[in-house]
């Protein structure tokens, strides 16, 4: 008898081997559901999109009047979407309300230009004591 070894799911397994006879591997992930990938995955999922969609119900006259707020008290979109990354790195679209005035990035760099002192708080902090942008 010999002695193999294999390194499976981060965990080394040594196995005896008659010589002659081909020894017992693991292919990995098995395909298909298991009771392990229902307990776990699964129900976090759905626990995830149940409590999701409950809230948003919930919440939903708050965010109407929100939006209306935001709406009413400057012009413009009442949301900013932002580019954000998610699962496996791939690029979502991340909806916010606005709570600032629209092209705020760019009303920032015009600032800066004017004001040396703007700029080197900014620099500083990374934000504005006094910020003008916030609606």
């Amino acid at each position: 008898m010999t002695a193999e070894s294999q390194l499976i799911s981060g965990k080394t397994v040594r196995m005896l081997v008659r010589r002659g006879f081909k020894p017992l591997t693991f292919s990995g992930r098995r395909r298909g559901l298991s009771l392990k990938s229902l307990d776990g995955e699964f129900s976090k999922r759905l626990f995830d999109v149940l409590f999701s969609l409950s809230v948003l119900i919930l919440f939903a006259p708050v965010y109407l009047l929100l939006t209306l707020l935001v709406v009413v008290s400057s012009k413009g979109s009442a949301f900013y979407v932002q580019q954000r990354v998610g699962k496996n790195y791939k690029p979502f679209a991340c909806l916010k309300f606005r709570t600032m005035v629209e092209n705020a990035d760019e009303v920032l760099l015009e600032m800066m230009a004017k004001s040396p002192q703007m700029r080197q708080e900014y620099e500083d902090n990374f934000k504005l004591k006094h910020d003008p942008r916030i609606t």
